[in-house]
């Protein structure tokens, strides 16, 4: 390998950053109900392209925001 594709091969791996991904908030507020009562879930995850849940008792998969909340239910 040649110095001039060396140095690349280093500058291009010295500017390469990998986002990680960083779960900020994974609630459900109340976390505790009674028989009746609803509750909201919250979610805010920093570095991710989208969110996605796979729910037991629904079809609707569809990729969601970074953050949000769904409910009440």
């Amino acid at each position: 390998m040649d110095i001039k594709k060396l140095l690349f091969v280093l500058l291009l791996g010295s500017f390469q950053v990998k986002a990680q991904m960083s779960v900020k908030q994974f609630s459900w507020s109340p976390s505790v109900i009674d028989v009746g009562e609803s509750t909201t879930f919250y979610w805010n995850v920093e570095g991710a392209k989208y969110c996605q849940a796979y729910p037991h008792s629904s079809g609707n998969t569809s990729p969601r925001a970074t953050s949000g909340r769904s409910g009440p239910h």
